[in-house]
């Protein structure tokens, strides 16, 4: 029983300090994932607060105040799960790490980095483009709003109360993400839509879930926005493949999606053009490739507005392709004749070693002879 009791201890012991790592002293969240396990689980939203070393000028104190505060967290408790990425004195983490670090310190060093590098790409992800920022997101990480913020002479209570000014903007997002998911299938891909439309361009990303769902709940098209969806889906997964390192990805995912039933002619051409941009634009050799997309991109939709211009970046490409070959050829012949240019020289560097060879040696022989003469 003993046992039985003191395992258990060290389980809940093992849980709270597993809780207690998620947040910093103020009760603040640092790992977005994290958090939003939390808010699903409280079913509330999301408060993302980031400052840096750019931060307007003269919020210090005031940055400072908010993020040291675990009265702000507190009062939000039933709301919000507050999340702090804090970008300052990035110089220190992102630089070279030293040699003469203990291999402890090296390990700590390198897992402050990776956090860091997690927070940039979800900062980036909400467009996060001056700091200090406040985002309010749902438990599910998609985009609500940006929070006004007057910095100047700012205390808990003003932040609070410029967050009490969204309530209406946070209340119409909950009902439009609501209404995701009720109804009839064909309902919800409708709801979808409404939400989706309702977003920043640059937003519509995190929504990807929903954005995929599209296909799956109108597998015949009747609402006539599978196809709009199939690319919106494209964009998702081809922006995730290049900010996760595997650029090769990318131009396959918009390929793939070209070639899908639903899609249109005029968004296949889209499609297969950005394939051969994202090729091109990675540092890719394979320019036989870029040119078979764009041959591609032209014959779907050989009379569209963009069939011209598309046509000449073909000549182009194909023009520099010609260059290449011609550049590669003048470099083939150009090593041959440096070949016999080489070999050359080294029949002639043979020659006068083995003439200076027989000099030396009639030299020899006739110094001997005068030996011998003596």
């Amino acid at each position: 029983m003993k046992k039985v009791c003191g395992l258990l201890i060290l389980c809940v012991l093992g849980a709270l300090v597993s809780c207690a790592a998620d947040k910093n002293a103020a009760g603040w969240y640092e790992d977005f994932d994290e958090a939003k396990k939390a808010a699903k689980s409280k079913h509330c939203n999301i408060l993302l607060f980031v400052n840096s070393d750019n931060d307007a000028e003269g919020t210090k104190t005031a940055v400072d105040g908010l993020i040291s505060s675990s009265d702000f967290v507190k009062r939000l408790e039933n709301e919000y799960i507050c999340v702090h990425f804090d970008f300052t004195n990035l110089d220190s983490v992102l630089s070279e790490i030293p040699d003469n670090l203990t291999n402890k310190e090296q390990k700590a060093l390198e897992a402050k980095k990776k956090k860091l590098l997690k927070q940039f790409t979800v900062a980036d992800s909400y467009m996060i483009q001056e700091t200090p920022a406040i985002v309010l997101t749902n438990q599910d990480g998609y985009y609500i709003t940006d929070v006004a913020l007057d910095y100047m002479g700012f205390s808990v209570n003003a932040y609070l109360s410029n967050i009490d000014l969204e309530k209406q903007n946070v209340q119409e997002f909950e009902k439009l993400v609501e209404a995701t998911k009720k109804g009839s299938k064909l309902d919800k891909v409708r709801a979808i839509d409404r939400l989706y439309e309702s977003m920043a361009e640059n937003h519509r990303l995190l929504i990807s879930d929903l954005i995929k769902k599209v296909p799956v709940y109108d597998k015949t098209n009747q609402t006539g926005l599978v196809g709009k969806y199939i690319v919106a889906a494209a964009h998702s997964d081809a922006y995730n493949a290049l900010i996760s390192g595997t650029p090769e990805n990318a131009y396959k995912i918009y390929e793939a999606a070209a070639n899908n039933a639903y899609i249109s002619p005029d968004e296949a051409q889209t499609l297969f053009y950005l394939a051969s941009s994202v090729l091109a634009n990675t540092g890719s050799n394979d320019i036989d490739k870029i040119i078979e997309l764009l041959e591609k991109a032209i014959n779907v939709s050989p009379e569209s507005e963009y069939a011209e211009n598309l046509r000449q970046v073909y000549e182009n490409v194909l023009s520099a392709k010609e260059s290449m070959e011609a550049m590669e050829s003048s470099n083939s012949e150009e090593t041959v004749n440096d070949d016999i240019l080489n070999h050359d020289e080294e029949n002639e560097e043979s020659e006068r070693q083995a003439e200076e060879e027989v000099n030396q040696n009639a030299e020899e022989e006739s110094n001997q002879s005068e030996e011998v003469l003596e």
